[in-house]
């Protein structure tokens, strides 16, 4: 009361505006803190504040102003306006004393500690945006203190942040630089580094990366084993997180072992009232629903969601992920409508706390359209559906650009799902609503090819980019993986102990590149393709298919991988949705017709064959499946353009026969793309054919010279390429002498229009010539040899006898598994040495995927069966098609079989004909095997397809 009166009569007297005034109202305010009136004191403190700040935004009394408004949060318990108000009071002070100054210190840590505080506390609410908006300051506070313990110890929260909010590219650096400066501040084995590599842990699961997600689990485990006591709650903590690994990889003895492991320690020492224990419950109760024990698991799961309930309410994030945890258990026990309640309970709390356009509600809208699905409520299912694609597709343009091509791939294994249930239900009601089969072509084209064409899009953007800081950049990234391709291609004994460095630079370096590649990658997102852009660009006699293949859900998913196809015309008002055929269908048909493919080739491609006196109509079976249903739809078309998927992949369309004497090459002009999408942005091909480089006839063994001359680089760093040592297993590749009259056929017709080549033949047909076409403007490539793609062989602590083992067909990567061979191969081929700075005449498409050939509008692959390779799903065939794609190719002829010499040179000459009369690439191919058509039967001239 005093205070009150003192200060009622300095205002009178003297006015807001005078000092005296102000301490006294100060003075007061202090009062009413300790009183426990915080809205009286805040009042005064913000108007004592703005009276300081009008005078001198830089004196000490404004500075003290700014302290006791954030002392005043700080009891009150609102931590980030106190770390707010520290921070500012540290600024000011910072100009008054610098950054030596003990206040200046004090402040500092007083809003690093706040921020924190406040972080955990909106993280606890969900409230994860606010949550990001702390460490974006601390971020700051940090940024002059980058090299100590403290700053790890942030580096790692902000890591576990950006986990939560899915910013997973920028987690993973977080935690890195946290995981390098703990190292430094204390040692390898420390419980910092164990902690960190826990969280690390949890990154790549998060990612689908489950070996990296298991490798940095186990060695955090393995640290907190050894500095802590066996039941510490860190130790529960590892053992949770290795069990859900272990759920996903269904290797479920161990994460039951891991899991019991977790719940022992809980129950035992630690306590089961914490959030802890319910995600314990929670990946119990999971780890029963995959192996369909749904008693067990709805027992876990009640559990989870009782205890979540109790500690933080139903508002909270992980009770509403409880609530979609206990529908999917209904769902899975076939009670969907006992389901239902929990998801709808489930979407209501999500959008009520995200809204209703959050990516956070996409997993709980798509199990609600499953029950609709499930009640035979298929309106309300695409319904939903159609809500759940736009919120999709926003998520993948918002993160996809950020991640390596090895995270895109594994990141879009988990962006099918939705397509998945689309289709199904689509699929599953018999009644195809204009607007969900458009929303679900559209799907179609954002997933397929997605990781092909964002991968190609950034390599074509850094290779024609003016920055030389990025030019820079990428020649160093191309160096290296250049150099780890020639590393897969040698024994695990005589790789370069760089290996593993050159590996992690490389993702370093392509992070970088992505980064600095953002304004590229917004200004692609403005030009989006979907069916109304697509069919504006086709004209009158155009179709355009679209196939495409799912696992069907069913009231339940189902082991049936259905094939169906999306077609549309310039006038269609939305694509026809024509279900085709179940995947088992088609494998049959290729596994009755033949073991080999020039077999499966005789077989498959003509109407009818005879084979123990039984008729045998693998053709017209395959038409069947495959075509025959498009047809009704095809009454006035002339030209397809349509993009395979998965083992369509091998079928030779041209030569599919309608009856006995029809082909389909005979009645429309087909056109194959990865995918359709590409038809809406042409590439810019250049008319004028300026040159051909050709290779042929290459000189497949050394001469004994050059041999001693490898032999006697002892000095020399070596690449010894690792064979099976049982000479009755090796492979040589044979001459090609037909291919010497080819490319001298082809120069020919060439030389008549007197436009350049360079010829590469016998010894100089080699890698280090092909190579130096990299950043050559060379119009055609033609490459007349042998090309090799090879099944991945498991080459794990099994001694392999039956096949010719190489470390190619036992790396992973399948463009590691498939290339070209040129002059000098069989040498490496055979396991000897090379010196690591000569080519060895092996070229893979890993290699071939980092050449820049931009400028070169065809690529012509004679070899046969160069358009094999590892068919996954969306993504289409991985082997030359893709490297040659990646380099920057417009066309490419490739084979699906071997063709003798003869037929081969036959349609090349008749094609390049064609081609340099000023005729289309398209239109010159279709030209050349309908000439052929006419003298052949399809295994002659339908191996070659042309991929635009």
């Amino acid at each position: 009361k005093w205070y009150e009166i003192v200060v009622a009569s300095q205002k009178e007297m003297y006015g807001t505006e005078n000092k005296s005034y102000r301490t006294s109202i100060g003075n007061l305010a202090n009062v009413y803190k300790n009183l426990g009136l915080y809205e009286e004191a805040e009042n005064i403190m913000v108007d004592n504040i703005e009276y300081y700040k009008k005078i001198d935004s830089k004196s000490e009394a404004y500075e003290i102003a700014l302290q006791n408004l954030a002392a005043l949060y700080q009891k009150w318990g609102l931590h980030y306006w106190a770390a707010m108000f520290y921070f500012r009071a540290s600024d000011v002070r910072l100009i008054i004393a610098g950054e030596n100054d003990t206040y200046f210190k004090s402040y500092i840590n007083n809003a690093t500690y706040y921020f924190e505080e406040a972080a955990k506390q909106f993280k606890a609410d969900g409230d994860f945006e606010y949550a990001e908006k702390c460490y974006n300051y601390n971020t700051i506070i940090f940024s002059e203190r980058k090299n100590n313990k403290e700053y790890a110890r942030f580096l790692n929260l902000r890591g576990l942040m950006e986990l939560e909010l899915t910013k997973y590219s920028n987690a993973e650096i977080s935690f890195f630089l946290a995981v390098q400066i703990f190292k430094k501040e204390f040692d390898s084995t420390h419980l910092a580094v164990g902690m960190v590599y826990n969280n690390i842990g949890m990154l790549y699961f998060s990612l689908n990366q489950f070996d990296y997600a298991e490798q940095y689990s186990l060695e955090g485990y393995r640290i907190r084993l050894k500095r802590l006591k066996p039941n510490d709650d860190d130790i529960a903590e590892s053992c949770t997180n290795i069990g859900l690994i272990y759920t996903y990889t269904k290797q479920f003895e161990k994460a039951e072992e891991y899991f019991l492991k977790a719940k022992k320690i809980y129950e035992d020492g630690i306590g089961t009232n914490n959030n802890a224990y319910t995600i314990l419950l929670n990946n119990l109760g999971l780890m029963y629903w995959k192996q369909n024990r749904f008693s067990d698991a709805e027992k876990y799961y009640l559990s989870s969601l009782q205890l979540r309930e109790k500690l933080n309410g139903k508002q909270h994030p992980g009770y509403v992920r409880g609530l979609n945890n206990l529908g999917a258990v209904y769902l899975g026990w076939h009670k969907p409508a006992q389901a239902k309640i929990y998801f709808e309970q489930a979407v209501a709390l999500s959008e009520k706390k995200y809204g209703t356009n959050h990516y956070r509600n996409i997993v709980y809208l798509n199990n609600l359209a499953l029950c609709y699905n499930d009640l035979g409520n298929y309106a309300e299912a695409k319904k939903i559906l159609l809500h759940t694609n736009q919120l999709n597709s926003k998520q993948v343009k918002e993160n996809f650009t950020i991640l390596t091509e090895y995270e895109k791939e594994m990141y879009a294994d988990e962006m099918v799902y939705n397509s998945k249930f689309a289709n199904s239900i689509l699929y599953n009601s018999k009644q195809y609503n204009k607007e969900s089969v458009i929303d679900n072509f559209n799907q179609q084209l954002e997933i397929k090819g997605l990781v092909l064409n964002e991968t190609k899009s950034l390599y074509n953007y850094v290779k024609n980019s003016t920055d030389t800081a990025i030019q820079k950049m990428f020649d160093r990234y191309s160096w290296l993986k250049t150099q780890i391709a020639k590393q897969y291609g040698a024994s695990v004994e005589n790789r370069s102990k760089e290996l593993s460095n050159w590996e992690d630079e490389v993702d370093i370096l392509e992070k970088d590149l992505l980064l600095k590649s953002k304004k590229f990658t917004e200004q692609k997102k403005a030009s989006e393709i979907n069916f109304y852009s697509l069919k504006n660009n086709l004209k009158e006699g155009e179709v355009i298919i679209e196939f495409a293949k799912f696992n069907l859900y069913n009231k339940g998913n189902t082991d049936s991988v259905m094939y169906v196809a999306y077609l549309f015309t310039k006038n269609s008002e939305a694509p026809v949705f024509i279900p085709l055929f179940e995947e088992k269908q088609l494998q049959n048909i290729l596994n009755a017709s033949g073991k080999t493919n020039q077999a499966m080739a005789s077989n498959l491609y003509r109407s009818t064959i005879t084979k123990n006196k039984s008729k045998a109509n693998f053709g017209n079976d395959l038409y069947n499946l495959v075509w025959q249903p498009l047809e009704p739809y095809l009454k006035n078309a002339k030209k397809i353009h349509f993009a395979p998927i998965d083992k369509l992949n091998s079928i030779a369309f041209n030569a599919l026969a309608t009856d006995s004497t029809t082909y389909l090459i005979d009645k429309y002009q087909l056109i194959q793309y990865t995918s359709t999408r590409l038809i809406a942005t042409p590439l810019q091909q250049e008319n004028k054919i300026n040159n051909i480089a050709l290779f042929g006839n290459a000189n497949f063994s050394l001469s004994q010279n050059i041999v001693n001359q490898y032999q006697q680089s002892s000095d020399s760093v070596v690449v010894k390429r690792s064979f099976n040592k049982d000479k009755a297993n090796i492979i040589s590749w044979t001459a090609l002498p037909g291919t010497a009259e080819e490319v001298k056929n082809i120069s020919s017709i060439f030389n008549k229009k007197s436009i350049p080549q360079i010829v590469y033949t016998n010894t100089d047909a080699t890698e280090e010539n092909f190579k130096d076409l990299n950043n050559k403007s060379i119009s055609v490539i033609h490459l007349a040899t042998h090309g090799f793609f090879l099944p991945r062989i498991n080459n794990t602590n099994t001694t392999i006898t039956e096949q010719h083992t190489t470390s190619y067909n036992t790396a992973y990567d399948p463009m590691l598994r498939s290339g070209i061979v040129l002059s000098g191969a069989n040498y490496a081929w055979n396991g000897g040495f090379v010196p690591n700075y000569k080519e060895d005449g092996i070229v893979t498409a890993y290699e071939i995927s980092q050449l820049n050939l931009t400028n070169t509008n065809l690529v012509v692959l004679s070899a046969c069966e160069t358009a094999l390779g590892d068919i996954q799903g969306n993504e289409g065939v991985y082997g030359l098609q893709r490297a040659f794609k990646l380099a920057g190719v417009k066309n490419i002829i490739l084979s699906l079989w071997q063709v003798p010499d003869k037929e081969t040179a036959e349609l090349m000459t008749r094609f390049y004909n064609n081609y340099l009369s000023g005729k289309s690439i398209n239109e010159s191919f279709n030209l050349a095997q309908q000439s052929l058509r006419k003298k052949y039967s399809p295994y002659y001239w339908a191996a070659f397809i042309l991929i635009e």
